[in-house]
């Protein structure tokens, strides 16, 4: 599991017998029960990210708070947005709001707004940024929902993450009284991300009458296939209760359900602090993703050209030339998903509600003691599940790491790591077939 930190779930609302939205702005000053909320906000990794990486920080945050009144209408008492220069921050100054107090509070927070983008439509290829300074957009309804619960957005695929980072989101419900309070926030990365690490070793020496696939060769690096992610998600995370309105989890080694004591808040910053301790990692698969969300086979090349003339090329370990043999992708921008598809043979325990992700890679492969010619380039793929990928939960950074034998195999091996800094993304992502 990532450094993946929330507050409140936006579906998960304690029932209310009656809740109404006023269009009557809060007024401050107007009674004498106002008192003073002092909050801070930072992403959820600031203590071990690194500073000052645009990935890593915020550069704009919306800080909205909703009160509800004796009478059960819900106003809006602040809707401010605060603007970081530089490469932004990971941990924002004190910010002070006065409120009424003896009142439940909602507080949105909604960093990197600017990246908060929908699908494109119709002929327009281009995505289109949702607009979230609204007030009406944080009231609210009568089942406890806000519109902004089911705000939907994809990732981009662009320079801006590099200059604007990604967006992040949480939701907190509070109890102001009539005495200040000082409270620590997070907020958390809305999508995913996936990376990937390419090592050539076919060194043995091929024997005669041997394929191409199974002989020492150089490997042009296609591109790669995954099924299936999902084309779009919430803006704030759903996290569901169970029966007895628990969070819960599935335990490191995949044999259980754990319910937990704690708020879930409380359970992720546990497991951020584990760092690279991945082995002792839990996975929260009860959360939800919108029913537009379609799932589909995603597939990213490296060159769209002909014959990938700009595809990167990995050459067997101790190559002559001390040409490369590995090759570090950048990070690919992915959806919150939640597969149903299951590749194993030996079956699972459905209950536990983990996933699974099937990952193809397609290369080019040149035979050592062939010429460089495009006759002799051999077309190869590779398919297996990927490993230690039981949950796409949001802010999730999966690093792959492939080998290539001398076989004429690959070795795959997949991990949940703590967010780190990738270079902006080169390349296409391509949806194919659509299932819902």
């Amino acid at each position: 599991m990532d450094s993946r930190l929330y507050k409140l779930v936006c579906c998960i609302i304690a029932p209310m017998i009656f809740i109404a939205c006023s269009d009557t702005p809060y007024k401050h000053g107007e009674n004498g029960d106002e008192v003073i909320l002092t909050l801070t906000a930072r992403s959820v990794d600031a203590v071990k990210a690194e500073e000052s990486v645009a990935e890593n920080t915020m550069h704009t945050l919306r800080i909205v708070i909703a009160s509800r009144n004796r009478a059960g209408y819900w106003n809006i008492e602040h809707n401010r947005l605060e603007i970081f220069g530089g490469t932004g921050v990971r941990i924002s100054d004190e910010m002070e709001f006065p409120v009424e107090g003896s009142s439940d509070k909602r507080i949105y927070l909604i960093a990197n707004e600017s990246q908060v983008k929908k699908l494109p439509t119709g002929d327009d290829l281009s995505s289109v940024r949702i607009d979230l300074s609204d007030d009406d957009l944080y009231k609210p309804d009568g089942n406890g929902l806000a519109p902004i619960d089911n705000v939907i957005c994809t990732t981009l695929q662009d320079e801006s993450v590099a200059e604007k980072g990604v967006p992040m989101s949480a939701m907190y419900e509070v109890r102001m009284e009539k005495t200040p309070q000082t409270i620590a926030l997070y907020v958390v990365r809305a999508w995913s991300k996936i990376t990937f690490t390419y090592i050539n070793e076919t060194t043995r020496v091929p024997l005669e009458g041997e394929p191409v696939a199974a002989r020492k060769r150089r490997i042009k690096l296609l591109g790669w296939s995954v099924e299936e992610l999902a084309d779009r998600s919430y803006l704030m995370p759903h996290v569901n209760r169970n029966a007895s309105g628990a969070f819960t989890v599935v335990d490191s080694e995949l044999k259980t359900v754990k319910e937990l004591d704690e708020d879930w808040i409380d359970w992720m910053v546990k497991e951020a602090e584990k760092g690279e301790n991945k082995e002792s990692y839990e996975w929260l698969t009860d959360y939800s993703i919108p029913d537009e969300a379609g799932h589909s086979l995603y597939s990213f090349w490296y060159d769209t050209e002909k014959d990938a003339p700009s595809a990167p090329v990995i050459f067997p370990k101790g190559d002559e030339a001390r040409r490369p043999d590995t090759y570090n992708s950048n990070a690919i921008y992915i959806s919150e998903s939640k597969n149903d598809a299951w590749y194993d043979a030996a079956g699972h325990n459905e209950g536990l509600g983990v996933q699974q992700y099937r990952l193809t890679v397609v290369t080019n492969e040149l035979a050592y003691d062939l010429t460089d010619s495009p006759e002799n380039w051999k077309a190869a793929s590779y398919t297996a599940v990927l490993p230690n990928l039981s949950s796409l939960f949001r802010n999730t950074h999966v690093n792959v790491r492939i080998t290539f034998k001398g076989e004429g195999n690959f070795a795959i091996y997949a991990e949940i790591q703590p967010w780190k800094t990738s270079a902006p993304v080169t390349g296409e992502l391509v949806p194919e077939t659509k299932t819902k």
